[in-house]
């Protein structure tokens, strides 16, 4: 199960640099930014999609195959000299396929090992740290690298997704999402997953476009983006030990907050080193908020919903959220800088602060 986590969160490592990818492969700042809304889109349409059908088939392993299966094909084709109208059918194709991979087989973990998700989780993200080093020393020299090693351990990571746990098949209640938002507390925490989403997937899509930008090497980007999962790591390892001493409720705030001055000093810091420092809070940012809002939403959704409330979680924070980020940055890249756009990202980190304040404060919300 670690292993499978390893590989395929490893395959994540391309998208830091897909941005990169498709405007030298002809495409303008502001029409690779639009592009890329097809991934919070594919998570927002999709990965409820295929969680709905797996809630009615029972077949989780065979919806997980057919989307690494899918998503290698796309990042296949993507490899290949396209014409520049050609490169979104393939990312929307390739958004699509990739929704349905970790909400199943997250649903999966937490079933199986409970607490001890954040660790296996963590564990997973050593992959991300090795692939993003491993594509940023050669980049420069093999700009496909990056796609390159994520089709390889996409195609991998299909022969070893029988190593994940299975999910006992449960019939949905009527009515699952009306049931789902019954709950202030679930919308709550949907809510944070939302406003820290806005800054979070526009760092994770757009942060190696704006150190290009700015003269950084995509060897030093690599380290950056790298230090964060580190830190990320760490925090997921030793995420079930502080869910059992400190609030959930607490620990979220402390992990959206973490974005106020991590995204002020990135887009105002002339020094790429401290820009590169900053991103340690990424380990917070997502790391704490992703162990603690999967722990918050999971023990408060019943057993039936579980894979919907799974999947209602990135649809809220990573569908939504960066949808409104790519659309609205794609049309102020036409003219503005990313410096601009990244110094934006201060409002919603402060608005996902108060509303993780206003949960954590909440006794009624149930």
């Amino acid at each position: 199960m670690k292993l499978w986590y390893v590989v395929t969160v490893g395959s994540l490592s391309l998208f830091p640099f897909l941005a990169v990818h498709l405007t030298r492969a002809g495409m303008t700042d502001g029409q690779a930014t639009w592009t890329l809304a097809a991934f919070p889109l594919g998570t927002l349409v999709g990965g409820p999609l295929w969680a709905w059908a797996v809630d009615r088939s029972g077949l989780a392993l065979v919806a997980l195959r057919a989307g690494l299966l899918g998503s290698a094909v796309c990042v296949a084709a993507l490899l290949t000299p396209l014409d520049v109208w050609m490169l979104p059918v393939f990312v929307v194709g390739f958004a699509f396929a990739r929704s349905a991979i970790f909400p199943l087989a997250d649903a999966a973990t937490v079933h199986a090992v409970g607490a001890g998700y954040g660790v296996v989780r963590g564990v997973g993200s050593l992959g991300y740290i090795g692939g993003v080093l491993a594509v940023g020393a050669v980049r420069e020299t093999l700009p496909s690298a990056p796609l390159a090693l994520g089709l390889v351990l996409l195609l991998v990571s299909i022969g070893l997704s029988g190593r994940l746990p299975p999910i006992p098949h449960v019939e949905p209640a009527p009515g699952s999402l009306r049931l789902l938002l019954a709950s202030r507390r679930r919308v709550l925490v949907l809510l944070v997953a939302f406003l820290n989403g806005l800054s979070i997937t526009a760092y994770d899509h757009l942060f190696a476009l704006h150190m290009e930008r700015t003269g950084v090497s995509a060897g030093f980007t690599s380290v950056a983006i790298a230090w964060g999962v580190l830190v990320e790591v760490v925090v997921m390892v030793v995420g079930p030990n502080l869910l059992g001493r400190v609030r959930g409720e607490v620990l979220l705030v402390v992990a959206v907050a973490s974005g106020i001055p991590r995204f002020a000093l990135t887009a105002w810091s002339s020094d790429p080193r401290v820009v590169a420092a900053l991103q340690g809070l990424h380990g917070l940012q997502f790391g704490l908020f992703w162990i603690t809002s999967v722990d918050l939403l999971g023990r408060s959704a019943p057993d039936a919903l579980r894979r919907s409330a799974q999947a209602l979680l990135p649809a809220a924070g990573f569908g939504v959220a960066p949808l409104v980020v790519l659309l609205a940055g794609g049309a102020w890249l036409r003219t503005g800088t990313t410096s601009a756009l990244f110094a934006s990202l201060v409002v919603p980190a402060l608005a996902a602060t108060a509303a993780a304040l206003f949960l954590a404060l909440d006794r009624r919300a149930v």
